[in-house]
């Protein structure tokens, strides 16, 4: 998925969880908490590509790890309805049961 601010246009993630408020990403770039985004989603069933504006609101790392180690939450500015929320999960299950 595609991650985007002024500061840092163009980045990507890899969905690790998602909920109703917000979703857990791992991503190599790196964010502070606080910080303003726009996350872009695409959807399995083919349907247009939508954005949620974010907050970044904690970050994990593992200095082990690889750069899919370095988790970063985001926090929605809305909830996601259900409706929306089951599309996601379907669309990143593969990254979400990690």
């Amino acid at each position: 998925m595609a991650i985007e601010s002024p500061a840092k246009p163009g980045r990507v993630g890899v969905v690790r969880n998602v909920s109703q408020r917000g979703v857990l990403l791992g991503t190599p770039s790196r964010y502070q908490p606080g910080q303003r985004v726009r996350l872009r989603f695409k959807t399995r069933s083919g349907g247009p590509e939508f954005d949620l504006p974010a907050t970044v609101v904690r970050i994990d790392h593992d200095p082990d790890g690889d750069w899919l180690a370095k988790l970063v939450a985001f926090e929605f500015d809305r909830d996601v309805n259900e409706h929306r929320l089951e599309e996601l999960r379907r669309t990143y299950e593969l990254f979400s049961a990690a």
